[in-house]
């Protein structure tokens, strides 16, 4: 029934316009704490080194874990934030779903599937309520 575009888009949480890594690292800390859980990520830099010019640094990738603090989703989950085409900003996190069935009802009958689904829902929620805030924060300003 369901296609890999649907079990995707299940899997992704996206952002409602490209932050910058401060903000993500600002995101990270809130689902910490809204859903129990614990978020553990890597950034890839990339260097560039040019003849009589500064080093060029940014940020090619970040990529991690999560993991809640109980059961039943108590081992780490991957995901990836994904980037603008152009620039140093992200647009999304998307979560494993390689090595998968590209359908959504197989996804949910394969062991722990059901919750990594329940998971991303709740982070979906947590992000949608701490980007919420930002716009009420920002328009108090």
């Amino acid at each position: 029934m369901g296609d890999l575009g649907e079990l995707l888009e299940k899997m992704t949480i996206k952002f409602p316009a490209p932050i910058s890594l401060d903000e993500i690292e600002k995101l990270f800390g809130r689902l910490a704490a809204e859903v129990s859980c614990d978020i553990s990520y890597n950034l890839f830099i990339q260097s560039i080194k040019k003849h009589g010019q500064p080093e060029e640094r940014n940020i090619s990738a970040i990529t991690g874990n999560i993991k809640t603090a109980s059961p039943p989703l108590s081992y780490p989950y991957s995901f990836e934030v994904t980037k603008t085409d152009k620039g140093d900003d992200f647009t999304a996190i998307q979560f494993e779903t390689y090595g998968y069935d590209n359908n959504i009802a197989r996804f949910e009958n394969l062991p722990g599937g059901t919750d990594k689904i329940r998971l991303v829902d709740e982070l979906r929620e947590a992000t949608k309520k701490y980007f919420s805030m930002q716009e009420f924060e920002r328009a108090a300003l």
